[in-house]
C-alpha cells in the first residue's frame, strides 16, 4: 500500500508518484499493470503535478506515453 499522487495526461498517460517523490510509475495499457519508471522522471512529474494543482504555469512535460497500434 503507497500514498501517491496521480497525474493524468489526457488519454495518453496516467503516472502516479509517491508523496515523497521517491517512487513513479505508469499504467501499461496492454499488461493492465503499472509499470515502475527510474527517477530521471522525478522532476517532470513533479513539475506536471504542480502544474495540474495550478501552482505552476502550464508548459511542456517530457514523460513516457505507450505507442499502441
Amino acid at each position: 500500500e503507497r500514498n501517491v499522487d496521480f497525474l493524468r495526461i489526457g488519454r495518453t498517460a496516467l503516472i502516479y508518484q509517491t508523496r515523497d517523490g521517491g517512487l513513479q510509475g505508469a499504467w501499461n495499457k496492454q499488461t493492465r499493470q503499472w509499470d515502475e519508471l527510474d527517477s530521471s522522471y522525478r522532476t517532470q512529474i513533479t513539475k506536471g503535478l504542480r502544474i495540474a494543482k495550478k501552482q505552476l504555469a502550464p508548459d511542456l512535460l517530457t514523460v513516457p506515453v505507450a505507442i499502441t497500434d
